[in-house]
């Protein structure tokens, strides 16, 4: 069901959440998530992001990753409004050394 602009109806508010995966340090900031909603049972909906990234570019546990532009499609996107950011953490390991 597609929500009309005049009828009267308010757009359900998502939530997407992010997962950090842990990554082998390679000198940069750049991460990966995985995203999940709270959207209802059989609606056609995609989330995706634009940006994820580390704090900095250090090795470490339980780092913050910071993830911006998320954004919603499909068939019943128009039925929501999502946050555009969130944050979790991952894990950056040393690089082994190759002999």
């Amino acid at each position: 069901m597609r929500v009309a602009a005049n009828s009267g109806v308010t757009a359900r508010a998502l939530s997407v959440t992010v997962t950090g995966v842990n990554k082998v340090y390679n000198g940069t900031t750049n991460a990966t998530v995985t995203l999940a909603d709270n959207r209802l049972a059989g609606d056609n909906l995609n989330t995706s992001y634009t940006s994820a990234s580390f704090a900095n570019k250090n090795v470490g546990t339980a780092k913050t990753v910071t993830v911006s532009g998320i954004s919603l499609s499909g068939a019943d996107a128009a039925n929501y409004t999502a946050n555009t950011t969130a944050s979790s953490t991952a894990n950056m390991a040393l690089a082994r050394r190759s002999a």
